[in-house]
């Protein structure tokens, strides 16, 4: 029993004493058992004197340190699980913040986006405000801080990218889907200049969901193009739906442009290209666009109405073109109507028939401001414009004008 408390096997043949461990399949401690004990009155001075030497020390060490420590393959499985659980909270956080971006139309970026900038860009700054309320976050900034480009970003203007793509075909792939159970769909077709003045077509798709019989139009997609030529326009049209997958021969019932020539040509346009592969795409011209041509041209046909947008816009540029007498126009709202907010002036354009009826709808509600404006700049700059548009606003003609051009603009909007 003396021997067990130092040894874990002993084998007792022809009085040696041979001391190893069975589950190495070798002798522990050789400097003891090398040569072996034969007098068993010398074992308890050998084992005393063992213990205490360098080798057996390193060697109780190692074992200790070898039976408490983690295997190494399994702490490193333990870190990588955990690297990835911390990312994918990140990445989480990040979509929330592309989405919120994406639903308000604010820009990602900026020119300047280090971390000693004081402004970082949109996206950049809610990862910084985020992070004041997410522990996960805040330790990933402080990361890229420390190491910069020597880890992965996943906060660069490249991964900004990639995080805007997969969103978009996220969203792209469900409205594929809600189209694939409609199975039969129509396409609305524009183009249009962007900020940076290039040209954009547009792609709409319209159909019904058979979950609620509700009529959806969802944006498609988007494409830039040096040309609006109806062969042009066309090659877009089947690329767009070569990528979508979806069978615009079979499925495509209806397609809806604007009076334009490539759009809308009987032999040559768009939407012959289409009934020609496909008889059952009907044209129909966009409503919005005739209604919009209707409206230009019964105004222009009045010459009541055209005088009065036609003063409605000297007006506009005669009181918007000055600080000052903006600011005397929002002051006299203020004292007309204390608790109602201040509005200003609208422009009226030609391309738009609302922009007509909303710079109407503005005289209508600051009238009494406007007025009130006019008599201070005519008393003030003794100004030859601003005595005839307070004439023409005070006279029979501006009232009889206005109240009827509001009525027919109430009908169309109802």
């Amino acid at each position: 029993m003396f021997l067990l408390r130092y040894i874990e096997h002993i084998d007792i043949s022809k009085n040696d004493v041979s001391i190893h461990r069975t589950s190495m399949f070798k002798n522990f401690c050789p400097s003891l058992v090398y040569d072996g004990v034969s007098r068993w009155k010398d074992v308890n001075h050998m084992l005393t004197f063992h213990e205490t030497s360098s080798i057996h020390i390193a060697a109780s060490t190692d074992a200790t340190i070898h039976e408490k420590c983690s295997p190494i393959l399994p702490a490193f499985e333990e870190i990588k699980k955990f690297d990835v659980q911390n990312n994918r909270v990140v990445v989480k956080q990040l979509i929330i913040i592309a989405l919120f971006l994406g639903k308000h139309g604010l820009a990602f970026r900026v020119h300047k986006e280090k971390w000693t900038d004081s402004v970082r860009g949109n996206f950049k700054d809610l990862v910084v405000l985020l992070a004041e309320y997410s522990p996960v976050l805040s330790s990933y900034i402080t990361l890229l801080k420390d190491k910069g480009k020597s880890i992965t970003s996943l906060i660069s203007w490249q991964r900004q990218n990639q995080l805007i793509d997969a969103i978009s075909n996220s969203i792209k792939n469900s409205i594929l889907q809600e189209v694939e159970i409609a199975c039969i769909f129509s396409i609305s077709i524009d183009t249009t200049f962007d900020i940076s003045r290039q040209e954009q077509v547009s792609f709409i798709v319209r159909y019904v969901d058979e979950s609620n019989g509700m009529i959806y139009e969802r944006l498609l997609a988007m494409c830039s193009t040096a040309s609006t030529k109806s062969e042009t326009l066309f090659n877009i049209f089947k690329e767009v739906f070569n990528k979508t997958c979806l069978d615009w021969k079979k499925h495509l019932i209806g397609q809806s442009y604007d009076g334009a020539t490539n759009m809308r040509g009987e032999y040559n346009g768009l939407q012959f290209k289409i009934k020609n592969e496909n008889p059952h795409a009907i044209y129909i011209w966009c409503w919005a666009h005739r209604l919009n041509l209707v409206v230009e041209q019964g105004v222009a046909s009045c010459l009541q109405a055209v005088d009065f947008f036609g003063i409605l816009g000297k007006v506009f540029d005669f009181i918007c073109s000055s600080k000052n007498r903006v600011f005397i126009f929002e002051k006299n709202q203020k004292i007309r109507n204390p608790k109602l907010p201040v509005r200003r002036l609208k422009r009226v354009t030609t391309t738009r028939w609302s922009s007509h009826s909303i710079a109407l709808g503005t005289i209508l509600l600051t009238w009494e401001s406007l007025v009130d404006t006019l008599e201070d700049l005519w008393t003030s700059e003794a100004s030859s414009d601003a005595s005839s548009f307070l004439s023409y606003f005070q006279s029979e003609r501006f009232l009889y004008t206005c109240f009827y051009l509001n009525m027919f603009f109430l009908y169309l909007i109802h």
